[in-house]
């Protein structure tokens, strides 16, 4: 019999943290109408830890990661403003963090005349330099890549960026320390990427073997699926945007993918709606 437990709950392990830190910055603030935060889960790493964003009492917006080992939040980065989080991602060593900002929403009647996705890479350990990655009519979502758990080095990271357009590419990002211990981008205006995917039309993400499957219409597979497997782009195990439009669709056929621990396919069901 299969026997579940709760390793996780938003309500006690967040909120109930970012309501004691509001209420002693509130000490020193003019009072403010309390209110319960709006905390969403953007994210899970490999080594289980939780990110998640919320508004913080001031209207800014923060991005925190629950370390589910010592059971401690950490603020990762604050924006001075109000801002759409839909997808990110902080690399091992915990000094950069890689953001996808959505526009505002169409139902606010705010729609400003901006790109619908800005991406963007931030380096938090020390927090002094911001790039902008993409800018795009796209949604993007952002992953960072920890392929050896052993290892502990800080001089380089990789980012995967998946656009709903269908394409993934790649970041190899260089680190070097200053000081002994603030660790920055090497060159950040001339980042080394390449495309991973052209054209697919549905990608999973397996987060414990760091390993990305996609389809494309050139399948290495002979699966028997449809001309027209998807209508649009499907994520899997990439995050949740809470700020996409929801538009009714019908699904079509879905795709589960089965793996064995070191990440290798086992098996696909294609499951018809």
């Amino acid at each position: 019999m299969l026997t579940l437990s709760k390793t996780f709950d938003l309500q006690k392990d967040v909120i109930s943290h970012i309501l004691r830190k509001d209420d002693s910055a509130r000490q020193t603030k003019e009072p403010v109408p309390s209110a319960k935060p709006d905390a969403r889960i953007i994210n899970v790493e490999k080594d289980g830890g939780v990110l998640y964003s919320w508004k913080g009492f001031l209207g800014n917006t923060r991005i925190g990661k629950y370390d589910p080992n010592s059971k401690q939040n950490k603020l990762l980065y604050s924006f001075d403003k109000e801002v759409f989080v839909s997808s990110c991602s902080i690399n091992k060593e915990e000094t950069l963090l890689a953001v996808s900002l959505s526009q505002r929403s169409k139902r606010e009647d705010r729609l400003e005349s901006v790109s619908k996705c800005k991406t963007l890479l931030i380096e938090i350990h020390p927090q002094n330099n911001i790039k902008v990655l993409k800018a795009v009519d796209c949604r993007i979502r952002v992953q960072f890549l920890d392929p050896d758990s052993e290892k502990k080095s800080v001089h380089d990271s990789h980012l995967l960026l998946i656009a709903e357009d269908g394409y993934v590419e790649q970041y190899h990002i260089l680190l070097i320390k200053q000081e002994g211990y603030r660790v920055v981008i090497q060159n950040p205006e001339r980042l080394v990427k390449d495309r991973v995917v052209e054209e697919f039309s549905w990608v999973q993400w397996d987060v414990e073997t760091q390993r990305l499957f996609y389809l494309t219409s050139r399948f290495e597979l002979q699966l028997e699926l449809p001309a027209s497997l998807f209508t649009s782009v499907r994520f899997v195990n990439l995050g949740y945007d809470h700020h996409k439009d929801d538009v009714s669709e019908d699904e079509g056929t879905k795709l589960v993918i089965f793996t064995s621990k070191t990440g290798k396919c086992c098996s696909y069901e294609p499951l018809c709606t």
